[in-house]
């Protein structure tokens, strides 16, 4: 999922994945659109010295919780700068 050729990428391990692959097709659909979106967003907050969508799981800043509004999912991150990419290391649908 990204954001463009030379933008910033979301990344989602394998436990994250299979989450997203259980989801009925339409959720999974809107959630693949939000992760586009999320890259764009994040990434623009990243570059400018903001600081990423969520609430920070470390004094560094670079891990992350997501909770999606008006949805019962939520998410873990890494913020990897140096390759411009968001890497969902754990999620939680609660379908």
């Amino acid at each position: 999922m990204t954001a463009g050729r030379r933008g910033w990428t979301v990344y989602c391990e394998k436990g994250a994945s299979d989450v997203i692959e259980a989801m009925p097709p339409a959720l999974k659909d809107s959630v693949i659109r939000f992760f586009c979106d999320f890259a764009v967003a994040g990434g623009l907050a990243a570059e400018t010295g903001g600081s990423p969508p969520g609430r920070p799981l470390d004094d560094a800043r670079l891990e992350f919780r997501m909770v999606v509004d008006g949805t019962s999912m939520f998410f873990d991150y890494l913020v990897l700068a140096d390759i411009k990419e968001f890497r969902v290391t754990n999620m939680i649908w609660l379908g």
